[in-house]
Protein backbone atom coordinates (compact mmCIF):
# COMPACT_ATOMS: atom_id res chain seq x y z
CA UNK A 1 0.00 0.00 0.00
CA UNK A 2 2.95 2.35 -1.03
CA UNK A 3 -0.39 4.52 -2.74
CA UNK A 4 -2.00 5.25 0.65
CA UNK A 5 1.29 5.95 2.43
CA UNK A 6 1.73 8.74 -0.22
CA UNK A 7 -1.96 10.03 0.01
CA UNK A 8 -1.25 10.14 4.12
CA UNK A 9 1.78 12.13 3.83
CA UNK A 10 0.05 14.48 1.33
CA UNK A 11 -2.94 14.71 4.02
CA UNK A 12 -1.13 15.39 6.96
CA UNK A 13 1.28 17.82 4.73
CA UNK A 14 -1.71 19.86 3.75
CA UNK A 15 -2.93 20.24 7.46
CA UNK A 16 -5.77 17.76 6.82
CA UNK A 17 -7.48 20.07 3.99
CA UNK A 18 -6.95 18.56 0.83
CA UNK A 19 -10.05 16.67 -0.57
CA UNK A 20 -9.94 14.45 -3.73
CA UNK A 21 -9.11 16.84 -6.37
CA UNK A 22 -6.21 18.76 -4.53
CA UNK A 23 -4.68 15.24 -3.63
CA UNK A 24 -4.95 13.92 -7.20
CA UNK A 25 -3.07 17.21 -8.72
CA UNK A 26 -0.34 16.91 -5.29
CA UNK A 27 -0.12 12.70 -6.24
CA UNK A 28 0.55 14.49 -9.85
CA UNK A 29 3.01 16.96 -9.04
CA UNK A 30 5.10 13.91 -6.89
CA UNK A 31 5.08 11.58 -9.86
CA UNK A 32 2.35 9.41 -9.35
CA UNK A 33 -0.68 9.79 -11.87
CA UNK A 34 -4.00 8.29 -10.49
CA UNK A 35 -7.82 8.52 -11.86
CA UNK A 36 -9.38 11.26 -9.08
CA UNK A 37 -12.12 7.86 -8.11
CA UNK A 38 -9.60 5.89 -7.11
CA UNK A 39 -8.01 8.27 -4.74
CA UNK A 40 -11.60 9.11 -3.68
CA UNK A 41 -12.19 5.82 -3.43
CA UNK A 42 -9.28 5.38 -1.12
CA UNK A 43 -9.74 8.27 0.69
CA UNK A 44 -13.28 6.91 1.57
CA UNK A 45 -12.37 3.57 2.52
CA UNK A 46 -9.37 4.77 4.80
CA UNK A 47 -11.84 7.75 6.23
CA UNK A 48 -9.20 10.04 4.47
CA UNK A 49 -11.74 13.45 4.83
CA UNK A 50 -11.07 16.64 4.38
CA UNK A 51 -11.23 18.99 7.53
CA UNK A 52 -13.19 22.33 6.72
CA UNK A 53 -12.25 25.34 8.86
CA UNK A 54 -14.64 28.20 9.73
CA UNK A 55 -13.38 31.82 9.33
CA UNK A 56 -13.13 34.10 12.03
CA UNK A 57 -15.90 35.63 13.01
CA UNK A 58 -15.21 39.12 14.76
CA UNK A 59 -18.07 40.07 17.16
CA UNK A 60 -18.92 43.06 18.81
CA UNK A 61 -18.02 43.43 22.67
CA UNK A 62 -20.76 45.80 24.09
CA UNK A 63 -19.70 44.74 27.74
CA UNK A 64 -16.42 46.72 28.00
CA UNK A 65 -15.56 49.11 30.48
CA UNK A 66 -13.86 51.72 28.23
CA UNK A 67 -14.80 55.73 28.26
CA UNK A 68 -17.89 55.96 25.25
CA UNK A 69 -18.57 59.23 23.26
CA UNK A 70 -21.40 61.71 24.77
CA UNK A 71 -24.63 61.14 22.32
CA UNK A 72 -24.76 63.86 19.94
CA UNK A 73 -28.68 62.74 19.50
CA UNK A 74 -29.70 63.99 22.94
CA UNK A 75 -29.70 67.62 21.33
CA UNK A 76 -32.74 69.72 20.27
CA UNK A 77 -33.30 69.72 16.38
CA UNK A 78 -36.48 71.90 16.50
CA UNK A 79 -36.90 75.41 14.47
CA UNK A 80 -38.44 78.63 15.29
CA UNK A 81 -38.93 79.01 11.73
CA UNK A 82 -38.50 77.60 8.09
CA UNK A 83 -34.86 78.30 6.64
Amino acid sequence: MLLLAHIREQYHLSLKSYGRSLMTQELKNIGLFLGHLRIERLMRQNNIYAVRTRKYQMTTDSNHTFNTAPSLLDQNFSANQPN
